[in-house]
């Protein structure tokens, strides 16, 4: 029995325990195709945006782009030059868009893999969006958090506003092979995080200012105040912040195991 079975299972049991009623949902779903077969190459974020378009990243050609949800038109925003995909789990990841992206804010933050001096890096950075008549584009890309580990593996990359105005990041243990150092129970010191060295975020999810620092009110953990919101993490690729502001996380296990994780600040998840 999974994780997920489990739990499942303990909170229908504490709903019976408490009285509560659960009701079934006699719902239908109809699913229709947008846009031509071609109309994307290996998609990987999709944000439904403020102004009833589809925000979608590509993850290999490092195209964002808007699609009409009912015409299929597809408005090419920006094609970021230097990501890099080899076929794996890098490249063009998460996408999230500014609460206030049709007003004052008109920002969109991104994640991708790039190289740095041979090596894999992640890289958060903000784009400004301009919108002339129905054609959008995405320009003035400043870099937010530089230099963070990547891999082709476990990469994780899902990037999500919270209701308290900052950025959540996950970023996965990256694959580790049995030799290698698993760095998901590795935490930076205060040294790493004074010369802005990011070795140990893998296997974290992050809390990230919008500006890329580092907000005051993060958990201190192990003495060290850093980016880092939670630890112990394998590859959490699902990442999503509800209604009343609570963080929840999808995991994936091994080949079982997979979980569903209420994010709490300074929590070990290992």
């Amino acid at each position: 029995m999974t994780f997920v079975k489990k739990n499942l299972l303990w909170l229908l049991g504490a709903a019976m325990c408490c009285g509560a009623i659960v009701h079934a949902q006699d719902e239908s779903f109809t699913m229709t195709q947008i846009g031509t077969n071609n109309l994307l190459t290996k998609p990987w974020d999709l944000q439904y945006g403020p102004d009833d378009y589809l925000w979608i990243t590509e993850r290999e050609s490092g195209i964002i782009s808007r699609v009409h949800p009912q015409t299929g038109e597809k408005d090419v925003l920006v094609q970021i030059a230097d990501v890099y995909a080899d076929g794996g789990q890098d490249g063009l990841l998460g996408i999230a868009l500014h609460p206030e992206l049709l007003g004052d804010s008109a920002y969109v933050y991104v994640s991708y893999t790039r190289l740095f001096r041979g090596q894999r890096r992640q890289r958060i950075a903000r784009y400004t969006y301009q919108l002339n008549g129905t054609d959008g584009s995405l320009t003035n890309p400043i870099v937010l958090v530089e230099n963070m580990p990547g891999s082709n593996d476990h990469n994780s990359g899902r990037l999500v506003f919270g209701l308290d105005g900052k950025l959540y990041y996950s970023i996965g243990d990256q694959g580790v092979k049995n030799c290698d150092t698993n760095l998901a129970q590795f935490l930076p010191s205060q040294a790493d995080v004074d010369a802005e060295n990011w070795s140990d975020y893998p296997g974290k999810i992050l809390r990230i200012n919008t500006d890329g620092s580092i907000p005051d009110d993060n958990p201190v953990i192990n003495g060290v105040r850093s980016h880092v919101f939670s630890y112990g993490h394998r590859n959490p690729q699902g990442l999503v912040m509800s209604k009343g502001g609570k963080l929840y996380s999808d995991e994936h296990g091994p080949s079982s195991d997979d979980e569903a994780n209420l994010i709490v600040a300074g929590k070990n998840y290992g």
